[in-house]
């Protein structure tokens, strides 16, 4: 046998915790998009936010797989969890996202 096929139990805990922290940061996000952008851009808006968060993958596949050789997998992590933050802290920097309750 080449690999091991019983599953890993860490793994099973790991998908737990994730699928408990995501799911209410997902019900929020969208409910505060759902308030903030007039109902006559809903879909427009939301396409546009799916399709931007499905390319995150393939655009951010590409530095990250030019940085782990180069910086090692601990650096590129840490870069990437930093410019995950900018990003996110760009949110407080919008009012109507501030005001919105």
């Amino acid at each position: 046998m080449l690999y091991d096929t019983r599953p890993d139990l860490n793994h099973r805990e790991m998908a737990a915790l994730y699928g408990a922290f995501s799911a209410p940061l997902t019900i929020w996000g969208q409910t505060l998009r759902m308030k903030i952008i007039p109902p006559g851009f809903h879909g427009r808006c939301f396409a546009i936010m799916r399709t931007l968060m499905q390319s995150g993958g393939p655009f951010g596949g590409v530095p990250a797989g030019f940085s782990v050789p180069l910086l090692g997998v601990r650096a590129a992590i840490a870069g990437i969890a930093l410019i995950t933050c900018a990003v996110g802290g760009l949110g407080l920097t919008a009012a109507k996202l501030r005001r919105a309750r």
